[in-house]
């Protein structure tokens, strides 16, 4: 059975974290920015990884860290006393990123990087082939959220592109 946008947005809201009694859909929808919820087009990533697979790949491959992470994010995870749970959780999101990347494009994983704003929240820059990639396809909304604990670190990813004109709707 097919739902509607409104439907779809309220799941998705719900899914984030916004609750239905505060106008859950509707602060999503500023929250983004969308001004018309039928020619929106979403794509959600998530991913989880084990904080101890990312150092011992570290610690056996001299490289990893440079062929996976920009150098901002390198000294940011450096200042940590444990940096192993903030790179983790920034590999869980250049996954993530992956995976909600529309159409069949693989960016490298040094075009992605996991910054945080002044206020501390997480936000996604890319780059290189990356960077004119979704430029090219006017994918300009990019939202993502961290988390880690004990033992594993994970990520979400949700982008968007409005004007998604022909696009088929959501099934959930």
């Amino acid at each position: 059975m097919r739902k509607g946008y409104r439907e779809i947005l309220k799941d998705l809201a719900l899914q984030l974290g916004f609750a239905p009694e505060q106008g859950g859909h509707t602060k999503l929808m500023k929250q983004v920015k969308i001004s018309n919820p039928a020619e929106v087009s979403f794509h959600i990533g998530c991913d989880i990884v084990e904080i101890q697979r990312i150092q011992k790949a570290a610690e056996r491959h001299s490289r990893f860290l440079s062929r996976i992470f920009t150098i901002a994010e390198i000294e940011e995870c450096q200042q940590k006393a444990d940096p192993w749970p903030s790179y983790a959780a920034r590999f869980a999101a250049k996954e993530a990123v992956i995976k909600a990347m529309p159409g069949d494009f693989i960016p490298a994983f040094t075009d992605i990087e996991v910054t945080r704003q002044q206020q501390g929240k997480p936000q996604l820059l890319f780059r290189g082939n990356t960077q004119a990639y979704l430029e090219s396809i006017g994918w300009k909304g990019w939202s993502v959220s961290l988390s880690h604990e004990k033992s594993h670190a994970m990520a979400v990813v949700l982008s968007w592109r409005e004007g998604a004109k022909g696009v088929a709707p959501c099934e959930l």
